[in-house]
């Protein structure tokens, strides 16, 4: 990479002058030091080896922080790496950062005895709390312009919304990998990605895959063969989705066009969603909520039932026999018997549904569209436990850690009565090629973790012409339906190589299948629809449904869990008209496979693994 030779200059410049002596430095944590918390952070760090002799080495990153005062939390991320004679690496880590007061990230180069040969630290500033804008340009000139037109398009109503709501970040050089962008939101290139390597352009790609926003302008960025197959007919704007994120295409820097993506209503409904971020219910949590193992605890009612038998058995069975047998006196000794073996036979009622064995869950989203094999992972792993141990879970395929979204590790790994005041705060302990995570699992617990990642599938569901559509992905769907703006389309089973006719299917109107103003706020998902909640709330009191209608769906919402689960559920908390997910898209497809051997493995213990898959297919807005 281009920055690695003056950084090594700067590096030796103050490295220890005797021979052999390793150097380790952190370059960077995130864009230009911005990141986000519990998400894939870039630390990038420069390692000098001076010496004739290669060198095996661990690489160790730990991530301090405060949850409360004097009490601190220590995350680990370590990677394993080979070092040759007289050395220089630049190496970029995903670690999971921490926000508090006095947070610090440091670094350490051991050998293989775990000796230190070299170490660093930096303190982490606070966290990223807007929209960043990414600018990738050649001229600063031109990063000026770009700023300066969106920072002081539209009113001046809208320029004091983008001073909160929006950060601004110059890239000079682009990162080899899309992850290394975090948390850059919006990325707007203004040079040519045909001067660029080739991994640092399928990043840019890839950005976007993930669910990011690409801007090229085309007067700064002229590459013709660059997301060809994704330009709008005509020379339009756009939108195109990739993957799960979207492109836009803007002819020239003078057109004033970038400035109105942030002004008017525009800005209005991006910062909606920025101050509603975690409220839009996405795909992954639902389908795992619904395919993973659950835990059944006690009701009120079964308490009471117990209770009840109890007070009769113990109070007015065991006083009336005592009574006829004349031995009143036993009951010193009936009553604590009888209490023991209620209480026994309560517990053993209570643990009959508990898990005997340690359990793996897998469910896989595959993002993709029609004109790439490029497929954006994101996967949801549920561990659950049936006593406490301490488990190495190792992510199969080239995915990295995204973290814990629904704060399992807080409630369900934690030790709470630990003498040690840190064990009560979980934390992250990772070893990266291949990904394992380390962690501790209490008796009757489950742990949730997220991955991502990117894979080349053999193809994806290609359209032949507007009803036909043909499945090339080498999965074969147990089920499938297919959206558009005016209806849903079901097919019951999808194998390999299958053609789907869209006249012959199953056919209902979208208006008819989604009903937002119920289902969204019982945590079906929206996010494909891209509404927030706060945005449904707004549809609810402009036009309320009838209390019969309302009334059934809720029925429905909340016995969801009776029955198996249908693809159809992944589109009922859409708007009646299906919100902003046909603004870029003129259909969707969902495709459902089982996958009877998950990528996982869990070093040491016997498990019971199960999994399944989603694939999610965009189609260009004009078939």
């Amino acid at each position: 990479m281009t920055r690695l030779p003056w950084i090594a200059a700067i590096l030796l410049a103050v490295a220890p002058a005797s021979h052999g002596a390793d150097t380790v430095r952190i370059a960077e944590i995130g864009v230009k030091g911005y990141y986000s918390q519990d998400r894939p952070t870039r630390v990038e760090i420069i390692l000098l080896h001076q010496s004739a002799e290669p060198i095996a080495v661990d690489l160790r990153i730990r991530a301090h922080s405060f949850p409360v005062p004097r009490v601190e939390r220590i995350d680990t991320f370590s990677q394993h790496l080979q070092l040759g004679s007289d050395e220089q690496r630049l190496i970029s880590v995903p670690v999971l950062l921490q926000a508090s007061q006095g947070a610090s990230v440091e670094v350490d180069e051991l050998d293989g005895r775990g000796q230190v040969l070299s170490h660093d630290a930096m303190f982490l500033e606070a966290p990223l709390q807007s929209h960043l804008i990414g600018i990738l340009c050649a001229k600063p000139d031109i990063c000026q312009q770009v700023q300066s037109q969106i920072s002081f398009s539209g009113t001046s109503f809208d320029q004091t919304e983008k001073g909160k709501y929006l950060k601004f970040v110059t890239i000079e050089n682009p990162p080899g990998a899309s992850w290394e962008y975090s948390p850059v939101g919006t990325l707007i290139v203004a040079r040519p990605p045909w001067q660029m390597e080739a991994q640092q352009r399928d990043a840019l790609e890839n950005f976007a895959r993930q669910g990011g926003t690409l801007i090229l302008l085309d007067d700064q960025a002229h590459d013709p063969s660059f997301l060809s197959v994704y330009r709008p007919a005509g020379g339009g704007v756009g939108p195109s989705t990739l993957g799960r994120g979207k492109a836009f295409f803007v002819q020239s820097l003078t057109s004033n066009v970038l400035g109105g993506f942030y002004a008017g209503a525009n800005l209005g409904r991006f910062v909606s969603d920025l101050s509603s971020s975690g409220r839009t219910n996405d795909e992954l949590s639902w389908i795992r909520r619904r395919f993973s193992l659950h835990f059944h605890f006690p009701t009120f009612l079964w308490l009471l039932i117990w209770l009840s038998a109890y007070l009769l058995i113990a109070g007015v069975g065991n006083f009336i026999l005592l009574r006829k047998l004349d031995r009143r006196e036993w009951g010193w000794i009936t009553l604590p018997c009888v209490s023991l073996l209620f209480a026994a036979a309560m517990y053993l009622s209570s643990v009959s549904s508990r898990p005997r064995l340690l359990r793996a869950d897998d469910v896989t989203l595959n993002w993709m569209d029609e004109f790439s094999l490029v497929d954006f992972i994101e996967r949801g792993e549920r561990v659950s436990s049936n006593r406490r141990q301490t488990i190495n879970f190792e992510a199969g395929g080239n995915v990295i850690l995204v973290g814990d979204r629904n704060g399992t590790g807080s409630a369900m790994s934690s030790d709470p009565f630990s003498d040690e005041a840190g064990d009560a705060f979980p934390r992250w302990n990772v070893r990266l090629n291949p990904t394992t995570v380390e962690f501790p699992m209490l008796q009757w617990s489950f742990r949730d973790l997220e991955f991502a990642g990117l894979e080349k599938l053999p193809g994806t569901v290609r359209r032949l012409d507007p009803n036909h559509l043909r499945n090339e992905t080498g999965q074969n769907f147990r089920q499938a339906i297919y959206v558009d703006r005016g209806a849903v389309y079901r097919f019951s089973s999808v194998p390999d190589g299958a053609v789907l006719d869209l006249s012959a299917a199953e056919k209902k109107p979208l208006s008819k299948v989604s009903h937002a103003l119920v289902f969204a706020f019982m945590g079906f998902p929206t996010s494909v629809a891209e509404v927030s909640r706060d945005e449904i709330a707004a549809s609810r009191a402009a036009s309320p449904d009838s209390s019969e209608d309302a009334s059934a769906d809720s029925a429905e919402a909340r016995n969801v869990g009776q029955r198996p689960f249908d693809l159809i559920e992944l589109i009922q908390g859409w708007p009646p008209d299906g919100g902003h997910a046909f603004d870029a898209r003129s259909g969707v497809f969902f495709g459902l496979a089982d996958e009877p051997h998950p990528l996982m493995s869990i070093s040491g213990k016997q498990f019971i693994a199960q999994g399944c898959s989603v694939t999610i297919v965009s189609y260009e807005r004009n078939p």
